[in-house]
């Protein structure tokens, strides 16, 4: 080895002496800064246990609100053929939706939607093409 070779091959290890001592320094600030972090949440926790613990109750709060939600886009047996009235009018204004599309429009699950997209489709009063998550529906 001659006398460039070993300035390049010690150029290289101060350099990575570098990068390492600044990936610790990084390591250190982001340990430090997750635990500020987990002790801002248990203060959160013991504030709201403490001064608001009626949002801890599953009937308040944001998990009722999306509870309440899922509830109003499942449809139940009554409303199916208002459900199939609306669809087919979604379709008639939009043709070539798919099932996410009319289920979002319609605001019900996707597997309601697709039940009755099934139906009506035996019925023949609607026909589909393409294939799976790309079919796309419009009036017969």
């Amino acid at each position: 080895m001659n006398i460039e070779e070993v300035s390049i091959l010690k150029a290289i290890v101060h350099d990575q002496k570098q990068e390492l001592e600044r990936l610790q320094k990084s390591e250190e600030t982001l340990s430090h800064e997750n635990q500020k972090l987990f002790e801002q949440n248990e203060k959160m926790k013991k504030f709201i246990t403490d001064k608001h613990p009626e949002l801890l109750n599953s009937n308040h709060g944001v998990k009722a609100e999306m509870e309440e939600e899922a509830l109003e886009m499942e449809p139940s047996e009554s409303n199916t053929e208002e459900l199939a009235g609306q669809l087919l009018k979604a379709l008639r204004e939009n043709p070539g939706m798919t099932t996410l599309q009319i289920s979002k429009h319609l605001r019900i699950e996707s597997k309601a939607c697709s039940t009755i997209l099934y139906l009506l489709r035996k019925q023949g009063v609607i026909k589909s093409s393409g294939q799976k998550r790309g079919t796309r529906y419009s009036l017969a």
